[in-house]
């Protein structure tokens, strides 16, 4: 969504996985970040997934700023996964 000053706010979040795959991902975290990377920080935590959760919507007058500053520039996606059978030739693209 574009706020009236031209910057672009969050107003929700909804999980996108692979239906192949999706018994396999224990939890996701997405931070907003100052560059891409696993190690980039500051960040901040924007939404965090687990099973059961099928994300969500503010109402729509509602959101909140993000790119709006030098650290906050990307978003970081960390998917973790449980795979106690270590099955393999598993490829997900969630």
């Amino acid at each position: 969504n574009i706020d009236q000053s031209g910057g672009i706010s969050m107003v929700g979040a909804m999980p996108v996985m692979t239906e192949e795959t999706r018994r396999f991902i224990h939890h996701f975290t997405v931070y907003i970040a100052p560059s891409c990377g696993r190690l980039a920080f500051p960040r901040s935590m924007i939404y965090v997934w687990a099973p059961g959760d099928s994300g969500w919507a503010l109402p729509s007058n509602v959101g909140f700023p993000i790119f709006h500053n030098t650290n906050a520039q990307a978003i970081n996606v960390q998917i973790h996964y449980n795979n106690p059978s270590e099955e393999t030739g598993v490829l997900d693209s969630s």
